[in-house]
Parts: C-alpha cells; sequence; structure tokens
C-alpha cells in the first residue's frame, strides 16, 4: 500500500513539472485627461459612476461581435480598479467647462446632480478601435435632463493589443467627455 502512495506522489509531481506556468495577471490605468474644470457656476454633484453587469468587473473587454454585443474578458488583463472607481475620478479631476463638478456626498449640498451610467468600455480588434459610452440625468433647477455620448478612437497594435488599446480608450473618453461638456453647458445657458 505504501508502495502505492509513494508511485502515485511521484505521478503527481511529474504531472505537476510538466504543466506551463501561469502567466502573470497585467494591471492597466489611463493618462490623467487634461482638466478643464470651471471654479465657477453652478455645482453639480457627481454621483459614482455606474457600471452594470461585465462592464463593472476589472477585465478588459473585447467585442466579439457588434450586433448584437458579445464580448468576452481578457483573462490576465485588468484595469487596476473597477471602472466605477476610476472613471469618476477621471471625471471629478477634469471637471467641466461651465459647472463645477464636487464629489457625493460633498459638505456643499449642491441642488444640481449629473448620474452617469457606463455604456460602452470595449476593445474590438476587428476594427482596431475603441469604444466609450456614457449615459444618464443631469438634474439642474429641479429638470431633469437626458445626456449621453457614445465613442469611438482608433488604436495601432504594434505589440500587444491591451497595451495599445489605452490610448483609444482615452481619446475615446475625452471625446466623450467634450461631448457631455457640451450638452451640460447647452442646459446651463
Amino acid at each position: 500500500m505504501r508502495n502505492i502512495l509513494m508511485i502515485g506522489s511521484i505521478l503527481v509531481a511529474l504531472v505537476g513539472c510538466t504543466v506551463s506556468p501561469v502567466e502573470r495577471d497585467r494591471y492597466y490605468r489611463l493618462a490623467p485627461l487634461e482638466p478643464v474644470g470651471s471654479s465657477l457656476g453652478e455645482t453639480v454633484e457627481l454621483r459614482r459612476v455606474q457600471t452594470p453587469g461585465l462592464l463593472g468587473g476589472r477585465s478588459l473587454l473585447v467585442v466579439e461581435t457588434t450586433d448584437p454585443v458579445i464580448a468576452r474578458e481578457v483573462r490576465g488583463s485588468l484595469w487596476v480598479s473597477p471602472p466605477s472607481h476610476w472613471l469618476t475620478e477621471m471625471i471629478l479631476k477634469r471637471g467641466m467647462s461651465t459647472v463645477r463638478l464636487v464629489n457625493e456626498g460633498a459638505p456643499s449640498m449642491p441642488r444640481s446632480r449629473l448620474t452617469l451610467t457606463l455604456d460602452d468600455l470595449f476593445i474590438d480588434t476587428k476594427q482596431q478601435t475603441t469604444s466609450v459610452g456614457l449615459s444618464g440625468v443631469f438634474l439642474f433647477d429641479e429638470v431633469t435632463h437626458r445626456v449621453s455620448c457614445l465613442k469611438s478612437s482608433p488604436f495601432e497594435t504594434a505589440g500587444s493589443v491591451e497595451l495599445a488599446s489605452m490610448d483609444g480608450f482615452r481619446d475615446a473618453l475625452s471625446s466623450c467627455l467634450t461631448d457631455l461638456d457640451r450638452q451640460i453647458a447647452e442646459i446651463v445657458r
């Protein structure tokens, strides 16, 4: 019996030696956007960006098909933190041109509120583009206004698709926020 256990242990050890090593996770973060924030104007509370379903995870997502959207996670390629955290912080640091954004729960008790949901944050390897989409509501003067944007940006792959897509995500996000900024500016005028 002892010999059988010893042979079994040796076989398990040999099988373990033939398995390839586990690949380490890679973590990604976007470079900060240029601030455009206003210190004047209406104070607006920015609620934490909602990230439903798969978009709320830390894995980078690649679109398999666009109609309907079918995506897959890129195993081992992760955002440094969940998109709801880093996206909210990026929008706060960037700001808006005609309103002053403050974080949810700020002591200023603003009358206006911006609530956003992340709709798209995908890499499309076939088109070599990234897409970012946000939608939500802007409560201003007790009136609810719908706001939204969906932007795509190309990227060039010289190596890792995930690494190359970071500039595309940054450009798409910057364009999307510029579009939201324009919509909000039209509302507050």
